[in-house]
């Protein structure tokens, strides 16, 4: 019997802004999610993080037919309101593993707040690694 060890790691965050300040303070923040709301400014980062790949995992399900282990990674872009607005596979290994990884970024949760700059709500991209893995029993 197969069991998915799914690891997901947000190995990087590409935003669509660049952060030109040399501030201490925080100039740019990512999509708030729900949980996260309680959390100050230099923990955000990592709430998000961990939301997303529990969301993930929790929903994700080993492809009927997937023969092989690997690696599918896909972007998801956050709009300026905190909408998920688009997400496009960019490399992938197998069309069913594929498949799979964009359904379950279709559910990811909406942001209660959105990623801000100086202030104000902006965009903001992230490139998602969605990894398979099967073990046997």
């Amino acid at each position: 019997m197969r069991i998915v060890l799914a690891a997901l790691f947000i190995v990087s965050a590409q935003c669509c802004f660049s952060q030109t300040s040399m501030s201490s303070e925080p100039q740019s923040s990512v999509p708030v999610l729900q949980g996260c709301e309680h959390i100050g400014p230099d923990e955000l980062q990592v709430c998000f993080n961990r939301k997303i790949m529990q969301h993930i995992m929790d929903e994700l399900v080993w492809p009927e037919g997937l023969n092989e282990n690997g690696k599918v990674i896909v972007e998801v872009v956050y709009d300026s309101d905190g909408t998920l607005k688009e997400i496009k596979p960019l490399r992938s290994y197998d069309p069913l593993a594929e498949a799979e990884a964009l359904r379950v970024m279709k559910t990811l949760p909406r942001a209660i707040k959105p990623a801000m700059e100086n202030g104000k709500p902006v965009p903001m991209s992230f490139k998602i690694p969605v990894q398979f893995a099967s073990k046997q029993n």
